[in-house]
């Protein structure tokens, strides 16, 4: 895997690594094409959920010659456990992970919480594949549109932007626009981090789909388990963000003249997110007044 939050892909280095990875995970390298894949991926929103049976042809269009697995983890839901579809598609799980691994009472996130979590589902769903006689319980829907019925609706912000920080929508709001598979504006931008990932490591042109179904989420990413970049959205800063700021600030806006003024901070509607203060101030964002220098965090500025 590989994350361009992390990873400078002009340096030689870097491309050899993400050309060895490709190699393997298309089954050019030391594991045969024939050899059973299990795929994870940790949606981004529940919108990408229509798109599941997109991902799906995908991927057997890449591997036609062995058996795809394909295990989908839904964040921030009230009920946890798998989920498959009637009728014999069980080689396709989803797996709700429960809203307290995010939302825990006086808890800050963190990501062994994260991990662990990602990791009960892994291991539902390895079982019931394998067929252990410890069997999971596995929930089953008559299709993919009840299936989106029946996860609580969250969004986990704009990837081009904003590390994951995955909020609830309002119900009414969410199940309308699930139903109708509907893309807000900055899910929209790029419905997926590993779609970032796997343009970065040029996977997305290996599995590149017709032209119909170009905008089928890619899996790559997931292979890893655990998503590149999680964030607490309510917690200050951490060295983590701060390593980051610098490239997103880079690639969304240039830097002001005044570098020795500028000051990295977030403000209070995106606490997720870097912010570029031509003047170091309060984090939070505000209008242009007579006099007086905009401040605004990246996703304002890209709306303003």
């Amino acid at each position: 895997g590989g994350s361009f939050w992390h990873h400078d892909i002009t340096k030689p280095k870097v491309k050899a690594d993400f050309a060895r990875r490709v190699d393997r995970f298309l089954g050019n390298g030391e594991v045969p094409t024939t050899t059973p894949r299990v795929f994870v991926r940790a949606v981004n929103s529940t919108y990408e959920l229509h798109a599941t049976l997109r991902l799906r042809r995908a991927l057997q269009r890449a591997f036609p010659e062995t058996k795809i697995y394909i295990l989908l983890l839904v964040d921030l839901q009230s009920t946890s456990g798998l989920v498959r579809l009637a009728g014999g598609a069980h080689d396709l799980l989803f797996f709700r992970v429960h809203e307290d691994v995010q939302m825990t009472a006086g808890k800050p996130w963190t990501l062994e919480r994260q991990c662990e979590a990602y990791a009960e589902g892994i291991a539902a769903a390895v079982r019931y594949w394998a067929g252990s006689k410890q069997q999971p319980h596995v929930e089953e829907a008559n299709g993919l549109q009840q299936l989106i019925m029946m996860c609580d609706p969250f969004d986990g912000g704009n990837t081009s932007t904003d590390l994951f920080c995955p909020r609830r929508l309002n119900d009414h709001l969410g199940q309308t626009l699930s139903a109708s598979g509907h893309v807000p504006e900055a899910s929209a931008q790029l419905s997926s981090r590993s779609e970032v990932n796997l343009n970065q490591m040029g996977v997305a042109q290996a599995l590149q789909a017709p032209k119909a179904e170009t905008s089928a989420p890619d899996a790559a990413e997931s292979v890893q388990g655990v998503k590149n970049s999680a964030s607490d959205c309510d917690s200050p800063a951490t060295s983590h963000e701060t390593m980051l700021s610098t490239s997103r600030e880079s690639r969304t806006q240039p830097r002001p003249a005044t570098a020795p003024e500028q000051a990295t901070r977030r403000c209070r509607p995106h606490r997720g997110a870097a912010v570029q203060l031509v003047q170091a101030s309060t984090g939070q964002c505000e209008e242009r007044g007579a006099g007086k220098l905009r401040r605004r965090c990246l996703p304002c500025a890209a709306t303003k």
